[in-house]
């Protein structure tokens, strides 16, 4: 009321200053266990700001110690898919839970669900997209994988790029130095991909679904475009071809010819 009164004078009304002083506190809820409730949302908001990332980084760690690190990423992807979909499921009963506590008797329902969509809203909105997240790592590490299905479907994807860039270099659109470049490059340069996608997920506030899928539909859409940009003049490029025409993954070892 303060500053009301204070911006109703500033604008030229003088009969603002005629407006008393109210000091008036509304209850707007009974209950002994607020403090309590104060306390562990505290402790809540302290561990959330680490407890997250020492999940993922034992996440990580799992994966980089383990013998076949494609089934491990897979693995664990899915096993964090598992965990936010227990936890959005979790956060929709617990409302159920919470207005038949506290409503009608402590809060009306309206404000009550008001409330837990407060205190809740920004934490399911995270595990939903992580769980988008974790289901598209797994899809990406399943395809990245040493398993028959995604060498096939490496070796469609390098054949249709290669047919790609040779209809381009056909009517003079070749990227010449700079596509030899890019094909030296081609570990570093999806690296980079990668984690320019990872930062935009990890730091980008607030975190959505829809974030989660438009930045995977981007950085998908730039290996792509690096593929078809690259140009295998070495013996490697060559090689490399060679291999996706046959539908076998390029990065996997040679068998020795008996």
């Amino acid at each position: 009321m303060d500053a009301v009164t204070a911006a109703l004078v500033a604008q030229g009304i003088g009969l603002a200053d005629a407006i008393p002083t109210i000091d008036r506190t509304i209850p707007i809820a009974q209950s002994d266990a607020l403090p309590s409730a104060q306390l562990g949302y505290s402790l809540a908001l302290a561990a959330g700001l680490w407890l997250p990332w020492v999940a993922l980084g034992l996440l990580a760690a799992g994966v980089l110690v383990a013998r076949r690190r494609a089934v491990a990423l897979v693995a664990a992807s899915v096993s964090l898919a598992t965990v936010c979909a227990v936890l959005v499921a979790g956060f929709a009963a617990g409302r159920i839970a919470f207005l038949a506590a506290v409503s009608p008797g402590i809060l009306p329902s309206g404000a009550a669900d008001a409330v837990y969509a407060t205190f809740t809203g920004a934490m399911r909105d995270t595990a939903t997209a992580l769980l988008v997240l974790a289901l598209a790592v797994a899809v990406v590490a399943w395809f990245a994988g040493p398993f028959a299905i995604p060498r096939r479907l490496r070796a469609l994807v390098h054949s249709g790029a290669g047919m790609a860039r040779r209809t381009l270099e056909r009517r003079g659109l070749g990227t010449g130095r700079v596509g030899t470049w890019l094909f030296r490059q081609r570990v570093f340069a999806r690296a980079a991909v990668a984690v320019a996608a990872a930062a935009v997920v990890l730091f980008v506030r607030p975190l959505t679904p829809g974030l989660v899928i438009w930045t995977l539909a981007a950085a998908a859409a730039v290996v792509l475009l690096l593929e078809v940009l690259e140009r295998p003049t070495t013996d490697a490029g060559v090689a490399h071809e060679s291999v996706a025409h046959e539908g076998v993954d390029a990065d996997a070892p040679a068998t020795p010819a008996r």
